[in-house]
């Protein structure tokens, strides 16, 4: 038996517009999820430029771990990454981020630069580091 051809144009258009509204509703989750990503990324570019203008080290370097930390309890919120210090810290880094460079690379300035006057390191380095760790770490579930 044959549908006729309007029953079958009716049916392409139907499944057209349910493709169409999935996605759209995907591109919404994927906006909403990332949302977090586009933020940190914002708040960074401050912080560099922040220390452009007044040249503290030590200011940037406490921002970066603000901002590390309060993403992190974002990305992993059934780990107790709030209590991470030291190497734990600079390791869930690098697992979380699928690199090395926290704990064996500019990322090591973490473990003792803010709390020093003007630590003196590559900083810019370390920027960069953040950025990059910034744009690929997923949440996990």
């Amino acid at each position: 038996m044959s549908l006729p051809f309007t029953t079958l144009r009716s049916w392409i258009g139907a499944v057209a517009v349910a493709l169409v509204a999935a996605l759209a509703a995907a591109a919404v989750v994927h906006w909403r999820r990332a949302r977090f990503r586009r933020r940190a990324l914002k708040e960074l570019r401050a912080l560099e430029s922040e220390y452009r203008h007044s040249g503290q080290q030590a200011a940037l370097l406490a921002g970066i771990s603000q901002l590390l930390r309060r993403t992190a309890m974002h990305i992993a919120p059934h780990q107790p990454v709030a209590g991470l210090y030291g190497m734990a810290w600079l390791l869930f880094l690098d697992e979380a981020g699928g690199t090395d460079r926290f704990s064996r690379g500019p990322g090591r300035i973490l473990l003792s630069g803010p709390y020093q006057p003007e630590p003196g390191h590559d900083v810019e380095a370390l920027v960069r580091l953040v950025e990059q760790w910034l744009r690929t770490v997923q949440v996990q579930r």
